[in-house]
């Protein structure tokens, strides 16, 4: 890829125990869930945003501004990798993967913030 000058571009990752800290710290961190509407349901990051993964990159309007770090949540962590490659090709910058994603939240005893099913149009 390289070789044939194509650019290159890497995604940081955070651990979710160093995102809740920093979250609890008031820093300037906006998060967005990527997951499907079921698993968003079921409880999620305080104040994060959400846009379901193949939906992104139409509704960037619903993306927190790239003014800021993002930190990118989906269940376990790949789909938060491809939608920062979406991301960064819409020029975004200061991106960061959630290592092992909501499961890995749960499994740190995070807090979560309940959500109560939306009706649909």
């Amino acid at each position: 890829w390289e070789e044939h000058g194509f650019d290159v571009a890497t995604m940081g990752f955070i651990s979710p125990n160093d995102l809740s800290r920093r979250l609890e710290d008031g820093a300037f961190i906006n998060v967005l869930d990527v997951r499907g509407d079921a698993q968003w349901e079921t409880g999620a990051i305080s104040g994060a945003a959400h846009v379901i993964a193949g939906h992104v990159a139409n509704r960037l309007d619903e993306v927190p501004d790239a003014s800021h770090p993002l930190a990118i949540v989906c269940n376990t962590g790949f789909q938060s990798t491809v939608v920062g490659s979406v991301l960064a090709r819409h020029g975004y910058g200061d991106l960061f993967n959630v290592t092992g994603g909501m499961s890995a939240w749960i499994q740190n005893g995070l807090p979560l913030n309940p959500h109560e099913p939306q009706p649909v149009d």
